[in-house]
């Protein structure tokens, strides 16, 4: 019974290390993209009805509600793809960018420098949603652009984009994908995990060694 007694908090830290070791922890990371068909221009290169898209990786814990406003915010970096534009997409946009709702009828993204929206969607679809996933792509009618304007910067360039038909509206799908992803352990805390692992598996076979020279009566 003493062997057993000496042996088994040894064979726990051990298991807790190779617990600790085995299971890194996760995180929820969103993926948002907002496409449409639009007329206008990347930089240099000019597009005309094509399909942009426009993406935005972040994590689920940075949305946050701004009561000031009355919406719910992710700030984060964005990038821009135009079909038919070669050699400079995707595009990251180099100002601060931020998907946001209402939690009612829009989703839009703002360029926090800029002062606007590079693109709104209006669906009573939006009706509670806080931008975290959706179980289905939404579209409906948006707005794009503004005449004039002289574009969002992007490291390839300021994007301009107008809609069809009226030049300021389009149809535009949005989307807001979930998905767990392993976070990276400190160093510190791999460290420590390899040493409850390796030091509680040595512990435990020096005390069987001790066992085996030293019998207990």
């Amino acid at each position: 019974m003493r062997t057993s007694t000496m042996f088994l908090p040894a064979l726990a830290l051990g298991v807790a290390g190779a617990i600790c070791v085995a299971a890194p922890s996760l995180a929820e990371q969103i993926t948002y993209t907002m496409e449409f068909i639009g007329t206008g221009s990347l930089g240099s290169s000019s597009f005309s009805q094509a399909d942009v898209t426009l993406t935005m990786v972040n994590d689920l814990g940075n949305i946050m509600y701004d009561s000031a406003f009355m919406l719910y915010e992710i700030n984060g970096t964005a990038t821009v793809s135009v079909s038919g534009v070669t050699g400079s997409t995707p595009a990251t946009f180099t100002d601060p960018m931020q998907f946001y709702t209402d939690s009612s009828t829009l989703v839009g993204l703002f360029d926090a420098n800029v002062g606007f929206d590079v693109v709104d969607l209006f669906s009573a679809a939006f009706s509670g949603y806080q931008l975290g996933g959706l179980t289905a792509p939404i579209t409906d009618t948006a707005q794009l652009g503004l005449p004039g304007f002289s574009g969002f910067p992007t490291d390839a360039g300021d994007l301009i984009t107008t809609g069809l038909g009226n030049d300021t509206t389009s149809d535009a799908t949005f989307t807001a994908t979930v998905a767990a992803v392993p976070v990276p352990e400190p160093p510190i805390g791999r460290g420590l995990s390899i040493a409850l692992a390796v030091g509680g598996t040595l512990f435990g076979a020096n005390l069987l060694r001790r066992r085996f020279r030293n019998p207990l009566t």
